[in-house]
């Protein structure tokens, strides 16, 4: 009996409707969406050129890596396999590249993912955000959200035309969003994937592209973000629009905890050479060490343009991240709580 076939139904219809997005190595064949394998002469990556509701439920049509001979057991049960809560979280040397073990955590605690929606019921942390996308992204167009959690951003914009696709590391927040959208009838498309493997999505994909509530800076190392904000670029369209948010490192200073913190990483971390000036390591929800790059702005201006982004506006936020930061000329990079960065190719 297959291990999906315990979960609740509706469970089995979110999961049943995800792909997965790794690079395809030499050698492996691939699955398509019914099922049959078909062998591929190179190692390159297939692409994510179009999407389309096969069935009246939510479904990626698309292939997905597989090794026919590794005998992998299918999609749902996969998933199933990686949410288990009693699975121990893998070695740091098995983890993907750029997922540190608290980010890996965070993504497959079913609790974190189950109670997400509940936690931020009442807060309005996303109506500033949602106002700023409507703003970017005016007219309908393929929309892809980067590290879209439960769907609070992904599911608004397909509610307003957009052809949404949503990527996340979290079969879980991904099972999550596949309810909503069949709930409301809404085609909504997920990727699971990590954000820096971004190889299954064709260039020039998508007309516009987010990655809010500091996913970025989930992402561990310079050299792997960067990898990510290539990839972004690369899928985007040549007049595209992408919407990205980070938080300040320097919001740190307002507390005695965040001024400890400060200068821990800057003298002492600095020059042991361990973590990134930036890195941070906290406990949150259960979680020992949850991981989190914060930005200075100019850190954060300079890493979108190495990878090729304009920034078309720059918008500072104030303490509590609901409003646009006031008189940001008064050590606004000090003062902001961090940055939305809207930006064209």
């Amino acid at each position: 009996m297959s291990r999906s076939d315990g979960l609740p139904a509706h469970r089995r219809r979110a999961l049943a409707g995800m792909t997965s997005c790794r690079p395809l190595q030499r050698n492996c064949g691939m699955n398509d969406a019914d099922g049959k394998v078909r062998r591929l002469g190179n190692g390159e990556p297939t692409k994510l050129r179009s999407w389309a509701l096969a069935k009246p439920r939510i479904i990626l049509v698309a292939f997905r890596p597989f090794n026919p001979r590794c005998a992998s057991p299918p999609l749902a049960e996969r998933i199933v396999n990686h949410d288990s809560s009693a699975a121990a979280p893998p070695p740091s040397w098995r983890l993907p590249a750029g997922v540190p073990q608290g980010v890996w955590e965070y993504a497959h605690r079913p609790q974190i993912a189950d109670d997400y929606d509940e936690e931020f019921a009442t807060n309005t942390l996303f109506d500033f955000d949602e106002k700023v996308l409507q703003e970017a992204f005016p007219s309908p167009g393929a929309f892809v959200d980067l590290g879209c959690g439960t769907g609070r951003a992904l599911v608004a914009m397909a509610r307003r035309g957009h052809r949404a696709v949503g990527v996340d590391l979290s079969p879980r927040f991904l099972g999550i969003v596949g309810e909503k959208a069949g709930t409301e009838q809404l085609p909504v498309e997920r990727v699971c994937a990590n954000l820096i493997e971004l190889g299954c999505f064709a260039d020039a994909s998508f007309d516009y592209a987010a990655c809010l509530f500091s996913t970025l800076g989930m992402i561990r190392g310079r050299d792997q973000r960067r990898r990510a904000l290539d990839h972004i670029r690369r899928i985007l369209k040549p007049a595209g629009v992408f919407v990205v948010h980070v938080h300040n490192r320097w919001h740190n200073l307002r507390d005695p905890q965040g001024r400890r913190w400060l200068l821990r990483n800057l003298v002492w971390e600095r020059w042991r050479g361990a973590n990134e000036p930036g890195d941070k390591f906290f406990p949150y929800r259960g979680i020992r060490e949850m991981f989190l790059h914060v930005y200075t702005r100019g850190e954060f201006t300079a890493e979108l343009a190495s990878a090729g982004f304009i920034v078309r506006k720059l918008i500072p936020l104030d303490t509590a991240r609901r409003h646009e930061l006031p008189r940001p000329w008064l050590f606004g990079r000090l003062r902001a709580n961090g940055w939305i960065a809207v930006c064209g190719r």
